[in-house]
């Protein structure tokens, strides 16, 4: 995961939650990218994927993408996916898979690590990542349950309350 003291603005997060689905099934599925560019979607683009390796673009940050390879897989416990350590921006992701207490379902730990750069676009990164690095992880792991355990993530976009002002019918 990304060093310490690496001096380009590090952040990092770590969650857990419990899902109703066996620890295989969670793993294959952290593993597939069109889950990753569903679940991620809130904050990043998946602009390609080759074998096992990913490239990715922040939304709402010109400029910022970052690659990212599976690293290891232990099959019933966890994947890991890395970043170019030489990057000045990188991400780190670990799922980590052990059965919930009193048999409910499978206990979910996701550890997210990043690496800023510096400058402006270290700045406007640090608005996206830095800033909240626990309430991305926490999104995107909620996000991968509501996945994995109904097919879907919950969305607002087809509720009329969720619409722009310009598009809200005028009320006079």
């Amino acid at each position: 995961m990304a060093s310490e003291d690496s001096g380009k603005g590090d952040a990092g997060a770590v969650r857990t939650l419990s899902i109703g689905v066996p620890p295989d099934e969670l793993l294959q599925a952290w593993r597939d990218p069109a889950v990753q560019r569903r679940v991620m979607a809130h904050f990043a683009e998946l602009v390609e994927h080759d074998g096992g390796r990913m490239r990715w673009r922040a939304s709402g940050v010109h400029g910022l993408e970052w690659e990212m390879h599976e690293a290891e897989f232990v099959p019933g416990s966890s994947v890991s996916h890395r970043g170019d350590q030489d990057a000045s921006v990188g991400a780190d992701t670990r799922l980590t898979v052990r059965p919930a207490p009193a048999d409910f379902g499978t206990e979910a730990t996701l550890r997210v690590d990043y690496r800023l750069p510096g400058g402006a676009l270290g700045e406007a990164a640090a608005k996206l990542f830095g800033a909240a690095p626990d309430m991305l992880a926490a999104a995107a792991l909620r996000r991968f349950k509501s996945l994995v355990e109904t097919g879907e993530i919950p969305s607002l976009a087809r509720n009329p309350s969720a619409r722009p002002e310009d598009h809200q019918p005028r009320r006079e």
